[in-house]
């Protein structure tokens, strides 16, 4: 299912890193939702969620918003290492395969999209998940199914972290 990619260190915000391919050759992307335990605490609330596209041609991007209560910001980084390698990681959530170009980048533009609201102080990463589900729906890269059953799993594996605030 997955493969190790080594981490590059390195932050790409605008551009893919180049593919050994032709524009016109097929590869897939699998999109999942990853969770990370709350640090120092383990609370609902806290768990870390993003987004994590594999490619088949060894790429992987990693979207996320950061931060704390009105001043999260978006972030993605290119080719790092498997989120199951991390300190902190629980879960990682399957949401889709499509097949597509290597140019394709609908799923990455589409979540780049996704607005950050630090306008209401209970918004966070979790609930950008939940905007960012119901985009790609919108944009017919997802089937409601999908969505509902990927929020669903996220959701549980918040409520099981060991600590309430």
């Amino acid at each position: 299912m997955s493969t190790t990619h080594k981490q590059d260190g390195n932050d790409h915000l605008s551009l893919a890193p180049s593919a050994s391919h032709t524009t016109l050759d097929s590869i897939s992307q699998t999109l999942y939702i990853v969770v990370n335990r709350g640090d120092p605490i383990d609370s609902y609330s806290m768990r870390h969620t993003s987004f994590w596209i594999e490619f088949s041609d060894g790429r992987n991007l990693l979207s996320h918003v950061c931060g704390a209560a009105s001043f999260f910001e978006f972030e993605e980084r290119w080719n790092e290492a498997q989120p199951q390698e991390g300190k902190n990681f629980e879960r990682i959530i399957f949401v889709v395969t499509v097949r597509t170009t290597v140019d394709d980048m609908t799923i990455r533009n589409t979540l780049r999209q996704t607005p950050v609201n630090n306008k209401e102080r209970s918004w966070n990463c979790q609930t950008w998940i939940g905007d960012g589900l119901r985009r790609l729906q919108d944009a017919k890269l997802l089937r409601e199914a999908n969505t509902v059953s990927a929020a669903d799993q996220m959701v549980d594996v918040l409520l099981e972290a060991p600590d309430e605030e």
